[in-house]
């Protein structure tokens, strides 16, 4: 029964992923920025990041979401930390994105992206070419290339010169801090994520 609902799952998905693909963007379209906040399992110990494609004219409303990973995946955490675990870029309403969040009452915050129509068609298109088959998978990296990372760097490419933010980076705190004051108490997660890093998280 499970895997039947699961097999209508993934083809409302891929129906509702293939009637994107036509389909350009209205000029009442917009694009956010998606920030997610910490939860308690280890892999959302950090919280999470995707992009939302609101277009009311063309009746869309859709999260891209670097974050997708197979949770059947042998040694999973062992992986995660490792840069060994394969994520892809998946797509969805962004009510059903919202689903997890909401029963987990995590708050989760919307920034709209200041876009010129030509510069929310590119970052549209871009995002239409990260999602094909061929091009949504990616391995893993806790660190340099993630499902927040992904975000920042599309638009990066995006947006080019053009790109203004008010945030002037963060000095003075290493990797390793940053991931003690998420992982928190999980002694076990720490003495495994200091082990794998070594000296180079500092």
């Amino acid at each position: 029964m499970v895997r039947k609902i699961q097999t209508y799952i993934t083809a409302l998905l891929l129906i509702f992923s293939v009637g994107m693909q036509a389909q350009e963007l209205s000029a009442n379209a917009r694009i956010s920025l998606i920030t997610c906040t910490p939860g308690t399992e280890l892999y959302t110990r950090y919280g999470h990041t995707a992009l939302r494609v609101l277009d009311p004219d063309n009746d869309l409303d859709v999260t891209f979401n670097y974050g997708m990973f197979d949770f059947d995946t042998e040694h999973f955490y062992w992986k995660f930390v490792r840069g060994e675990t394969w994520y892809e870029l998946g797509t969805s309403p962004m009510w059903w994105f919202m689903q997890e969040y909401e029963y987990s009452h995590r708050p989760v915050y919307e920034q709209v992206l200041n876009l010129t129509p030509e510069q929310r068609g590119a970052l549209w298109t871009a995002l239409l070419e990260n999602h094909r088959p061929e091009n949504r998978q990616y391995l893993y990296n806790f660190v340099f290339d993630n499902c927040a990372t992904r975000p920042y760097v599309l638009i990066c490419k995006t947006l080019g010169d053009s790109l203004a933010s008010g945030y002037s980076g963060h000095t003075g705190t290493t990797y390793r801090s940053f991931i003690r004051h998420y992982t928190g108490a999980l002694t076990w997660a720490n003495a495994g994520i200091n082990l794998l890093f070594g000296p180079k998280a500092d």
